[in-house]
């Protein structure tokens, strides 16, 4: 019986040897049926030029603009569908991935058509043996996605694979038919928070989300933007109240007052530590919330902006 085709997408912008550290691990698969479409999220690194030369199997789409975290991982799923993928292993560029993880995730998902996507154990490589995520939850009054397990050492990871609300789009290995039913990422948010609102769209659809700890991928995490960037900030401020305008439904009002009691108790935190550039990053993506601005963060007039319509070329193999 034919394996399940598994096409993975690692996105990059500007993460030239990270993302040449994961392919590298990559190609040490057990899975066999298997294959890589990298897109760059228009990187000025040198990047499409160091994978096509390491890598010249790989396929590469190499996009114009920066379409962001879900735009640019949008072409790559789009792309693994077309080429009639069974599943698509969504993987940030900055991770290093064991041999075996898309063997066990395949075996997870494929044993129960209601299950949407399942994630691996994700570990941070530094600390080590520490756990970044094993699944998670949405928490709805404070407008956050929480990492199952984050801080936890990797022997308090449990030994079997079991259901959750939320995965972290890190690693996440999704069904063809969740995609097609429960669509792609949306775009709106640019960078965070809409691995959330695709976990619950993929709910939505009817299907489960599993986290499976035999798979294990090591993650640097925030390597491209760093961990408290102002520019993570601005992202992370507007997004939760997208997040909370957009999935929430009807609810979404009655959550706003736990929500601000929140962000009080974290702007008065940053005040006494004297961080006044994470502090008015983050009160701009505050208001840009309520003057309805989405998608990417621009400090001044843009021209040829990204609309609905993705835009990259897609470079020849070897």
């Amino acid at each position: 019986m034919k394996s399940p085709l598994v096409i993975t997408v690692v996105l990059n912008w500007n993460g030239k040897q990270d993302t040449l550290a994961c392919l590298a691990s990559l190609e040490q698969t057990a899975y066999r049926s298997h294959q890589v479409v990298v897109v760059d999220n228009a990187s000025i690194d040198n990047s499409v030029a160091a994978i096509q030369q390491s890598f010249p199997h790989i396929h590469v789409i190499a996009n114009e603009q920066n379409l962001g975290f879900s735009g640019g991982n949008n072409v790559g799923i789009q792309w693994a569908m077309r080429r009639g993928a069974d599943y698509c292993f969504v993987l940030n560029n900055d991770t290093v991935v064991d041999p075996h993880a898309i063997s066990y995730l395949v075996d997870t998902i494929h044993a129960d058509d209601a299950v949407g996507a399942v994630g691996p154990l994700i570990i941070y490589m530094d600390p080590k043996d520490t756990i970044a995520a094993l699944g998670g939850e949405i928490r709805w009054a404070r407008a956050e996605a929480i990492q199952g397990y984050n801080l936890m050492p990797v022997s308090a990871a449990p030994a079997t694979p079991a259901s959750t609300e939320f995965l972290t789009a890190a690693a996440m290995l999704v069904r063809k038919e969740a995609v097609e039913k429960a669509g792609t990422m949306p775009e709106s948010y640019f960078y965070g928070m809409e691995d959330a609102a695709w976990c619950h769209h993929i709910k939505q659809a009817g299907f489960r989300l599993v986290a499976d700890p035999r798979a294990r991928v090591w993650h640097k995490e925030s390597a491209a933007t760093g961990r408290f960037s102002p520019e993570k900030m601005y992202y992370t401020s507007r997004n939760a109240l997208m997040f909370l305008r957009q999935e929430a439904g009807e609810n979404w009002r009655k959550y706003l007052l736990s929500y601000h009691v929140k962000i009080l108790k974290q702007n008065v935190r940053l005040a006494f530590e004297g961080r006044w550039k994470l502090l008015s990053a983050f009160w701009r993506g505050y208001y840009a919330f309520w003057q309805g601005k989405q998608g990417e963060l621009v400090f001044g007039p843009k021209p040829d902006a990204v609309s609905q319509v993705i835009h990259g070329r897609e470079l020849p193999r070897g």
